[in-house]
């Protein structure tokens, strides 16, 4: 069972240059986190996000190819 955070979701701020933790998160919400990005997102699956490459936390240069992989259950 997967229980909701009470933290705002991960973003990327502006200059930020890392990769968000996705996990866990429906797909709306992970492109809203990358949307400032300016990245290529290729997604894998549908549901909540279980895995991305880049991992999280890592450098996040623009213009660097994401996937995301999604499953139904977390």
């Amino acid at each position: 069972l997967y229980e909701a955070s009470a933290s705002p979701p991960s973003t990327l701020s502006p200059g930020d240059g890392r990769m968000p933790d996705l996990r866990g998160m429906p797909l709306r919400s992970a492109m809203r986190a990358l949307a400032d990005c300016n990245c290529e997102v290729r997604v894998e699956g549908h549901g909540f996000v279980v895995a991305s490459e880049p991992a999280a936390g890592s450098e996040l240069p623009p213009a660097t190819p994401v996937s995301l992989k999604l499953s139904g259950t977390l």
